[in-house]
C-alpha cells in the first residue's frame, strides 16, 4: 500500500510541477508583452515595414489621397532607392499618384518632411504640381488629371500584445 500511495504522491507532484511551469511560461511571456505581427489589410503587398497597396480604379491627387486615409493609409512616401526599386520592378505597377506635392519651388511629402532630392528626380513640369510616377519617369502633373494611386501603411513598429 505504501508504495501505491508513493506513486501518487509522485504523480501529483508532477502535474502540480508541470502546471507551475505553464504558469510561469504564461506570466513571462505577458511581462515581456512580446510583438505581435502586424499583417497588411487584404490586396495589400507588405515589404520592409510597410504596406503598399496600388489601385485600380482612377482619381485625381487629391481623391486618391482621400482613399488611401479611408485605410489609414496615405498616398505612397518613399524613403529609399531600394524603396523605389521595389515599387518600380517588383510590383510592376506604372502610371500612379504618390505623395508628393509642389508648393511653390518646393516639393513635400504628405507626411509634411521635404523631398531629398537626392532620392530620385521629379521632372518639373508647368503642367501641375502633384507628383506621380509613370514606367520611366517621376513627373509633376495638374492635380486635376486622373490616374491610379499608390497607398502605404507604414514604418511599422510592431504592436505589443495585450
Amino acid at each position: 500500500m505504501s508504495s501505491y500511495l508513493s506513486f501518487w504522491k509522485r504523480i501529483v507532484g508532477l502535474v502540480i510541477a508541470v502546471a507551475v511551469i505553464l504558469l510561469i511560461i504564461r506570466i513571462t511571456i505577458n511581462t515581456l508583452k512580446l510583438p505581435r505581427l502586424e499583417l497588411c489589410p487584404d490586396d495589400w503587398l507588405y515589404y520592409k515595414k510597410k504596406c503598399y497597396y496600388h489601385s485600380e480604379a482612377v482619381a485625381d491627387w487629391k481623391s486618391s489621397q482621400k482613399s488611401c486615409s479611408d485605410y489609414g493609409a496615405s498616398l505612397a512616401v518613399i524613403d529609399s532607392h531600394q524603396e523605389l526599386n521595389f515599387i518600380m520592378y517588383r510590383m510592376h505597377v506604372t502610371d500612379f499618384w504618390i505623395g508628393l506635392r509642389r508648393r511653390g519651388s518646393k516639393i513635400f511629402w504628405v507626411n509634411g518632411k521635404s523631398f531629398d532630392t537626392n532620392l530620385f528626380h521629379v521632372n518639373i513640369t508647368n503642367d501641375g504640381d502633384c507628383v506621380h510616377i509613370d514606367s520611366a519617369f517621376v513627373s509633376t502633373r495638374r492635380c486635376s488629371s486622373v490616374r491610379n494611386w499608390l497607398c502605404t501603411i507604414g514604418q511599422f513598429n510592431p504592436k505589443t500584445s495585450s
